[in-house]
């Protein structure tokens, strides 16, 4: 008796080698998914672990600030350990920059104010008017 391999497109395929198909396609698969496992367990056990990260709190000990002019500290406003916000006056700076820089912007205000006083008392109309 002379066996014929299986086809699935023969219709006269006997129930013993749709079965014992079935049975070698499963244990094909089988050997497929534990090759599969065993590769996954390998590489799992086997490869580098990424670096572990740690969340929490972290305090400064130490801010650097800085302003626009030079200067010398003259009062600290706050202590270790004080809570700030944005726009928090820190500590006051003086400078002689910012002070000649004021003086200035003070003489040109008066200077204005006398040129206008004379254009008043001369008749002039063009006077600006300090607000």
């Amino acid at each position: 008796m002379q066996t014929e391999n299986f086809s699935p497109n023969n219709s006269d395929n006997s129930p013993q080698e749709i079965r014992r198909a079935s049975r070698s396609l499963l244990v094909t698969l089988a050997v497929v998914v534990i090759a599969v496992a065993v590769v996954a367990i390998f590489g799992f056990l086997c490869l580098n672990r990424p670096t572990e990260y740690v969340e929490g709190q972290v305090e400064g000990t130490s801010v650097r600030v800085s302003g626009k002019m030079a200067g010398r500290v003259t009062h600290i406003f706050v202590k270790e350990g004080d809570t700030v916000r944005a726009g928090d006056t820190l500590i006051h700076i003086h400078s002689s920059i910012a002070e000649a820089q004021l003086a200035l912007d003070e003489g040109c205000e008066e200077l204005d104010m006398v040129l206008n006083i004379g254009r008043m008392i001369r008749g002039d109309h063009e006077y600006v008017k300090n607000e």
